[in-house]
């Protein structure tokens, strides 16, 4: 595995196109790799809490534990549901998409192109 510092001498030492994909997918790899050190660990130091019975701990490094959410999710399936068996709910979910439909309608001659983006795949 190189340093960044290593990937960044041979980037600057060729600067050309084939050497920059190279580099890039290089560097894509070790990010993988770490992502994946990244979420063992996350798995770690949730089973030592949990099997402590603890829901937060601080450490020399830093920090760990659960979040205490504030934001609330729909529940899909739940909301599914209720729209087919309450017919109030159902018009409200239809009149939203209805206008959401109509107000796309009315955007469309408003709309641009995306920019380009360069890419390496």
């Amino acid at each position: 595995m190189k340093t960044p510092q290593e990937l960044l001498a041979t980037l600057t030492g060729e600067e050309t196109a084939e050497t920059a994909v190279i580099i890039y997918k290089e560097a894509g790899s070790y990010a993988s790799a770490y992502k994946d050190v990244q979420q063992t660990a996350l798995a770690c130091a949730q089973a030592d809490l949990t099997a402590g019975g603890e829901t937060r701990r601080r450490t020399t490094f830093g920090n760990c534990g659960w979040t205490k959410p504030k934001s609330r999710d729909l529940d899909k399936d739940a909301w599914q549901q209720a729209v087919r068996e309450n017919p109030e709910l159902a018009a409200v979910e239809h009149a939203v998409t209805q206008a959401q439909h109509l107000l796309e309608q009315a955007q469309s001659p408003y709309t641009r192109p995306r920019q380009p983006r360069f890419y390496i795949r």
